[in-house]
């Protein structure tokens, strides 16, 4: 019977051999023939980078004595007794051969000694060792936020995997980015690789909009993937034309809304909402001096005289009979008074007159100021404010919101009742009028009045007058929208001030009005 003993002796070898190759086997000296007494023999068995040693024991004979003191086979691994063999099987006991002795490091040590009389002859041993791969070292990852390909679940020593970053970051080292690497799975588990990691891309600073500024819904300046910004107007002068108003930092490194991709928001005007509106609760007997506020739209023409109203950013509403024929239009808007025009105004510069291409004044007897209407195209968009916002144009099929008796407001600075030009914006409240009626006051005067007139007028001798040519009028919508207005006409023409006036219906031109200002 032979038995195993534990021990953490370190045995001193005088002779030692090498076993280089990945198998093969070791002896005790003479086998198998009986070992020698008094003899030492060493076998270092080292495996290369990413394997470890085995030894196996088909084959043992060794003198058995107490603790194995006297003949022995001793294996070792990083200085430290895996076992200490002597004995001799028998059915009773353990075969050393149906154990496998596996190194810790990268190598195993196999030391035989033989002391002092036998007490019968002993064979000895055989052994077999081999190298092993060390399986399953590498974790299934190498970087954070990164790919593998091959994408398996465990990786032994010197697989090479293919690493990319995941979609939304990229491989960055310094200021060097590459698309992917190769990294090598080493003996101690970990990944060898080139020092890159996968940073979330940036998408910079948001692109600015017009009128409009942007807020962080994510950690305030932080520019990177995923992160969320949403844009907003400058209220409550501009508003935003859909509420695809929320971006995120996309995989490609772009600002992208889910409904508009890269086209950002557009910020537009609010029309027909004045920063101080007329009440119309209080009584109005002719005109009354306006206040800031009241009508922001109200342009003021210094040449020809007239009037004006500002129907978006960039163009003006007016009578053709104002601005047909003029060498050049001087404009200002954003004023009450007209004694400071340069220090309170804000000047209009024309790029381009649009007239309507129907407006024939000298057709037929008399006057003709049917399709009485222009636009003025400005060289550029003004800034909106409390004091100068545009008027809203009438929605399509609006003819329900202008009734008989609806009453209008009228603004400018045309004549007065003393025949005087005022030096402050003034405004009178007008009540619609049948047409009918209006036809049976004009008879004996060559006009011609059409259905794209609105005839409207007090009988308190309420009305516009010279100088009013192509301001507004205007007219709030039902409740409750009380406070937001549109323009219903624009001042063309009368029989004499202080009666009834006519208006151009601008309901009847919104689609000449609109394509114009789309297709210029």
């Amino acid at each position: 019977m032979w038995l195993p003993f534990w021990l953490l002796a370190v045995i001193q070898t005088s002779y030692t051999i090498q076993l280089n190759k990945p198998s093969g086997e070791f002896s005790s000296p003479n086998h198998p023939l009986p070992y020698p007494a008094n003899s030492t023999e060493v076998w270092e068995i080292p495996a290369p980078e990413g394997y470890i040693a085995k030894i196996y024991i088909p084959y043992f004979d060794i003198e058995r004595s107490d603790g194995c003191q006297a003949s022995y086979l001793q294996i070792l691994s990083e200085g430290k007794e895996l076992a200490r063999l002597c004995g001799k099987w028998d059915d009773g006991g353990i075969d050393p051969g149906l154990h496998e002795y596996y190194s810790t490091g990268n190598a195993l040590r196999a030391s035989f000694t033989s002391q002092g009389q036998q007490t019968r002859p002993f064979t000895g041993f055989r052994a077999l060792y081999s190298h092993v791969g060390v399986r399953a070292t590498c974790p299934a990852h190498v970087l954070p936020h990164s790919l593998l390909e091959p994408a398996w679940p465990k990786f032994n020593f010197r697989d090479t995997v293919k690493v990319t970053c995941l979609r939304g970051y990229e491989m960055v080292e310094g200021l060097k980015t590459i698309p992917s690497f190769y990294a090598e799975c080493q003996q101690d588990g970990s990944w060898k690789t080139p020092g890159y990691s996968c940073q979330p891309v940036d998408c910079s600073i948001p692109p600015e909009i017009e009128n409009g500024r942007v807020t962080f819904v994510t950690q305030a300046d932080v520019t990177i993937y995923k992160s969320i910004i949403r844009y907003r107007c400058d209220e409550p002068y501009y508003q935003l034309q859909s509420n695809q108003n929320q971006f995120y930092c996309s995989s490609e490194a772009t600002w992208e809304n889910n409904g508009t991709g890269q086209v950002l928001p557009e910020c537009i005007p609010v029309c027909g909402k004045p920063s101080n509106p007329v009440i119309f609760r209080e009584r109005i007997i002719r005109g009354s001096v306006a206040k800031r506020g009241n009508f922001p739209w109200q342009v003021l023409f210094q040449r020809p005289r007239g009037a004006g109203a500002l129907i978006s950013d960039q163009w003006v509403l007016t009578a053709a009979h104002v601005a047909e024929g003029a060498p050049s239009l001087s404009m200002v808007a954003g004023i009450t008074s007209t004694k400071h025009l340069e220090r309170d105004g804000t000047r209009l510069q024309p790029a381009e007159v649009f007239v309507h291409p129907g407006y024939r004044p000298h057709s037929g007897q008399g006057h003709n100021y049917n399709h009485d209407i222009a636009l003025v195209r400005l060289r550029s968009k003004v800034r909106l404010g409390p004091d100068l916002s545009p008027i809203c144009l009438p929605p399509h099929n609006a003819q329900h919101l202008l009734p008989v008796n609806k009453i209008g407001l009228v603004s400018g600075w045309g004549l007065t009742e003393n025949d005087t030009l005022p030096t402050h914006l003034m405004f009178v409240r007008l009540p619609i009028r049948e047409l009918a009626e209006c036809r049976g006051l004009s008879t004996g005067h060559q006009v011609t009045i059409t259905d794209n007139m609105i005839c409207a007028g007090g009988q308190d001798g309420s009305d516009s007058c010279q100088g009013d040519s192509g301001g507004a009028f205007v007219f709030s919508y039902p409740k409750p929208r009380r406070d937001e207005f549109f323009v219903g006409g624009v001042v063309s023409w009368g029989i004499r001030c202080g009666t009834f006036g006519f208006y151009t219906k601008v309901m009847n031109y919104l689609d000449w009005i609109e394509e114009i200002m789309r297709n210029n």
